[in-house]
């Protein structure tokens, strides 16, 4: 029975990843670097969390691949979040760059975090024995995983905090300057709330992974995995559903036309897409 709240959060995780995925496949205002990142968060969360409600038997080749392919989703979902707020610091501070080499900065960050990924999911496999809980097979604790996470999750900290530190700094000096009457409003209060969130978010991810490390939180498994799958649903909230999911959403299944802020330039339309993640401003 303390399974079931587990296995609902599950389902409703898979639920949204695939709605996400459809929406994605159905519009093109979808295909483009700030969403491909999204898609990645969304579809990582989606494959965890399905492969965690598969069983793997007694045969103990699938259990260890099972293991394995879930740190793997783990820091990768991690590497993925703090690469979001690389790309967004790029595309707001750094914009003209950005719009240059965006798909190079993209690719490159996401062979880096894919690579680190595999490496960091190989050592925890091969100097660690295998353990189940409830139904998936994961890496056991160590005192080598303990060093080698702590120093992950502390760089991950750290170029969360500089980035998303630097983008408030960057639009609280926007917001100053529209008070001033120096320059047009370009909504820049709702996107200091937007990184703003942003910032706890991935710190909330982040945190909790120094929590878990050190067995700070319930260390029944039950209980950690839930508050797993529910920092999983605050970031699916925070990344997927929000202001562009629903105009599309309008758009699509209720003809409702998308409204767009008036007498943008190309520049300022770019700033807006990238400080505020999807919610981009259709074209």
């Amino acid at each position: 029975m303390n399974d079931i709240p587990t296995y609902i959060l599950n389902g409703f995780l898979i639920l949204i990843a695939i709605y996400i995925f459809i929406l994605y496949i159905k519009d093109k205002n979808f295909h483009e670097i700030p969403c491909y990142n999204m898609m990645i968060i969304s579809l990582l969360i989606f494959f965890d969390n399905v492969l965690r409600i598969i069983p793997s038997g007694n045969i103990k080749a699938l259990q260890y691949i099972q293991a394995f392919i879930l740190i793997f989703f783990d820091k990768f979902l991690l590497n993925t979040l703090t690469v979001q707020a690389i790309l967004t610091y790029f595309g707001v501070i750094m914009n003209q760059l950005y719009q240059k080499k965006d798909k190079i900065i993209f690719i490159t960050s996401f062979l880096i975090s894919f690579i680190i990924s595999i490496i960091l999911a190989t050592i925890y496999i091969l100097s660690n024995d295998i353990t189940k809980y409830g139904m998936y097979w994961y890496c056991g604790d160590s005192p080598i995983k303990k060093v080698i996470d702590s120093i992950f999750i502390g760089i991950l900290i750290a170029i969360n905090f500089f980035c998303i530190l630097i983008l408030l700094v960057y639009l609280f000096n926007k917001i100053r300057q529209v008070s001033k009457g120096k320059i047009e409003d370009l909504d820049y209060c709702r996107h200091f709330t937007t990184i703003l969130l942003m910032f706890f978010v991935n710190m909330l991810a982040l945190i909790e992974q120094y929590l878990i490390i050190y067995d700070i939180l319930d260390s029944n498994e039950v209980n950690v995995d839930f508050i797993y799958l529910s920092t999983c649903l605050i970031i699916d909230f925070y990344y997927t559903l929000n202001k562009t999911i629903y105009d599309e959403t309008c758009f699509i299944f209720c003809n409702k036309p998308i409204k767009r802020p008036k007498n943008l330039n190309d520049n300022e339309e770019e700033i807006l897409q990238r400080a505020d993640s999807w919610s981009m401003e259709m074209k």
